[in-house]
């Protein structure tokens, strides 16, 4: 799940009303109600971990949430769509599951069909089309988080296929001799780079579920050492600049 926060929020009469701390509060606490699909009710416990009371009542103070029962509620939680309710992340689900059975039924189907059609087999010699059986196509995510790869959806394809599904950081991870290029043109330094490199392993090595899927760990490594850089550079006050030695 997603928490959605408006574009707007940094600078909004409310936000600077509650200040700094109080929104910490109020986007940590919005984590989890979409975590937990409690349409935006905050308990007092989850308030009491996150910063205590005084906090929370500055958020009721810029009408951002509302005290209730046993904790507290955000305002307008679902209105215009802001955030989805628990019903719908259910049938949202629920409809999820059906589409990845379908799929999955549609793929042994075909197989079956194709091993029917083989020359030598009693389907004859064919060329395999079958007006009962109809492409299933590949399920819809939830989120536009990468998902898992199904060990059978990985059967039959080619390695051109198999590379661009998502998958985790591999063991020993490192930028090859084309990402080091890419980074010294770019203007950061192989200290940068090498620093960076055990925290950037590390980091997605300890993130749990699909969120530590990747389809492209080059890219994530780009744009992880730009983030890098741009932090140091305004640190510095000044831009970085390549190196000779070689990094690893």
């Amino acid at each position: 799940m997603w928490f959605k926060v408006d574009d707007n929020l940094a600078f909004h009469r409310k936000t600077l009303r509650a200040g700094n701390a109080a929104m910490g509060m109020w986007v940590r606490a919005g984590s989890e109600c979409s975590s937990q699909l409690t349409d935006g009710f905050v308990a007092d416990e989850l308030v009491a971990a996150l910063g205590g009371k005084k906090l929370a009542e500055k958020l009721v103070d810029a009408e951002l949430w509302m005290r209730v029962e046993g904790g507290y509620q955000f305002h307008q939680w679902s209105d215009d769509g802001r955030q989805p309710t628990r019903a719908q992340v259910e049938e949202e689900r629920k409809a999820a599951r059906l589409r990845k059975q379908q799929w999955r039924d549609s793929r042994r189907k075909g197989t079956e069909v194709s091993q029917q059609d083989k020359p030598g087999t009693d389907g004859g010699t064919d060329s395999g089309t079958d007006a009962g059986v109809t492409g299933g196509g590949t399920p819809t995510p939830t989120r536009p988080d990468p998902t898992r790869p199904d060990p059978e959806s990985l059967k039959g394809l080619s390695e051109q296929q198999a590379r661009k599904r998502a998958t985790r950081i591999a063991d020993g991870w490192k930028p090859g001799p084309e990402l080091v290029e890419w980074q010294r043109t770019e203007g950061i330094t192989d200290a940068v780079a090498r620093r960076e490199l055990p925290q950037f392993v590390d980091y997605w090595r300890a993130v749990a579920g699909d969120k530590g899927l990747k389809r492209d760990w080059d890219a994530t490594w780009r744009n992880w050492l730009r983030r890098a850089n741009d932090r140091i550079g305004a640190t510095n006050g000044r831009p970085t600049r390549p190196e000779a030695s070689t990094p690893w």
